[in-house]
This record gives C-alpha cells, structure tokens and sequence, in this order.
C-alpha cells in the first residue's frame, strides 16, 4: 500500500522579507532592458513575417510566430510583471510587424495580423513569479506593506 502525499505548507513571508522580494523583483525589469529584449524579438518576429509573407500559401498558424518569438524573446531579456512594461513589448512589435507589412504589401490583414500578435507579446512576455513573489506583489499594492 502507498502512502499519502503530505504537502508541507511554508511560513507565511515576514514584512521585511516581502519588501526585499518586491523591490528585488521591481530592480530586475527595466525599461532599458524591455526596450531591448523587445526590439530583437520585432526585427525576429518581423523576418519571420517577411519569409512567411513571401510564400505563396500561408498557413494560418504561421502568422502568429512572429509573436511566439517576440513574446518568448521579450520574457527572457526585459523579466516584466507590470503590464506598462508588457504593453510597451507589444507596441515595439506591432510597429514592427505594421513596418514589415508597409514593405511587403497594405492591406487590412496586414493590422489584424499585427495586432494580434502585439496581444500574443503581451500575453506571453509575462514573467513567472513564484508563490512568495506573488505573495509580497499582493501584499504591497493591498497597502499591507505601507
């Protein structure tokens, strides 16, 4: 017979240790970094788009990895949680799919196109926190911390 999986829970986190988590995770997401991080995953996600574009028939999932990259690209260098930091990510790819689409050809498909997957960047360049991270982020914007 197998025993029972017990889940141990851990200490809740004190004021100060919250405080340290907070402003550690705050430090690591810079606007200089999130600028960075998401203008290599646009000029990414933009050749992407040029050589999907090119093809005669294009498969309709191809279209959305150029947001795949960006968003994947954009959580690895600019590690943001705030969603001004995601939104920006998303803004720098939808100009830069909107310029790819320019070059190639105008067409309403081409803003569809973009901004969908501006929606993916957004989505996917949130950076995972763990519990305790989550835990500190919650108890200082509910004024726990103040």
């Amino acid at each position: 017979m197998r025993p029972s999986s017990v889940t141990i829970q851990k200490a809740p986190i004190s004021k100060s240790e919250a405080s340290r988590l907070r402003n550690r995770i705050v430090g690591e997401q810079t606007w200089r970094g999130v600028l960075i991080g998401s203008a290599i995953g646009a000029a990414a996600g933009a050749t992407v788009y040029l050589a999907i574009w090119t093809l005669i028939v294009i498969p309709l999932i191809a279209l959305f990895v150029p947001g795949l990259v960006s968003g994947y690209i954009a959580k690895l260098t600019a590690r943001a949680y705030e969603a001004k930091y995601r939104a920006t990510c998303g803004l720098v790819t939808f100009a830069a799919l909107v310029a790819a689409g320019l070059y190639v050809d105008l067409n309403p498909m081409v803003l569809l196109v973009a901004l969908s997957n501006a929606l993916i960047v957004i989505a996917l360049s949130r950076r995972k926190l763990t519990k305790e991270e989550e835990h500190a982020i919650y108890r200082y914007r509910m004024g726990l911390d103040a």
